[in-house]
């Protein structure tokens, strides 16, 4: 099974919490070890945090999260049903669910409109 994921880690986050939650996870799953934070503390300086300390300093818990994704990954290969096909999983957070779309693998693309336009690859 290959796993493709998209991610957007914004300049700007609200909620510190969900900013060090999408730094950690996009970091743990391909094995980067420091993260170079563009926070500045009182001297002006930009600091740096190795990714295995981020969930100490979170307001969540870095094994429930990897719970959650080993639970979400395994749904998705007991339910793809054959080759050439994708699984595209969605959350709503309003909802709080997480749901799972079969459609042909020549149809899904994880770039977004935006992206493309920005890049200009439509």
């Amino acid at each position: 099974m290959r796993l493709v994921y998209s991610g957007e880690v914004d300049a700007i986050d609200e909620v510190d919490g969900e900013l060090s939650l999408k730094w950690w996870l996009q970091s743990f799953l391909i094995g980067i070890k420091n993260i170079v934070v563009g926070f500045r503390d009182n001297h002006g300086i930009v600091g740096s945090v190795r990714t295995e300390d981020l969930p100490k300093r979170g307001e969540w818990n870095g094994n429930a999260c990897l719970n959650l994704l080993s639970s979400v990954l395994s749904t998705v290969r007991s339910q793809l049903s054959s080759d050439g096909l994708a699984c595209v999983v969605r959350f709503d957070p309003i909802e709080k669910h997480i749901s799972l779309q079969e459609e042909p693998f020549q149809d899904v693309d994880v770039l977004t409109q935006s992206f493309r336009s920005h890049f200009q690859l439509n």
